[in-house]
């Protein structure tokens, strides 16, 4: 997860490069500024938010036979849970990356 982060902020870094240059030609940015702040800042709460992943343990309290088995299913759906929303604030990240390079391209005129 991490160094998926980590593409997203070199391809973000090289994005924004391209945005000043197109600003420093007369275009205007401020769209393309706009959605490079709010991608930076999707990326620092998804960093965030694996960092706290990776500190979780997810240990189930076993105390008897029977309940073993529900003890060892909550601790999974926890899991599963907190995965998912990490999961989900990488997307996040991912989809503000993508915008800010659609809008970096039809600011340029390309349609790649």
């Amino acid at each position: 997860m991490s160094q998926g982060l980590t593409k997203l902020s070199t391809i973000l870094d090289k994005l924004s490069t391209q945005a000043a240059s197109l600003k420093s030609s007369g275009k205007d940015t401020t769209t393309v500024d706009a959605d490079i702040t709010k991608a930076k800042t999707a990326i620092t709460t998804a960093q965030a938010a694996v960092s706290a992943q990776t500190a979780k343990q997810y240990i189930p309290q076993v105390t008897t036979d029977a309940t073993l088995r529900q003890n060892v299913a909550t601790t999974f759906t926890q899991m599963k849970t907190d995965l998912e929303a990490t999961h989900k604030t990488i997307q996040a990240a991912k989809d503000a990356v993508i915008t800010v390079a659609k809008d970096l391209a039809t600011l340029s005129g390309s349609t790649q």
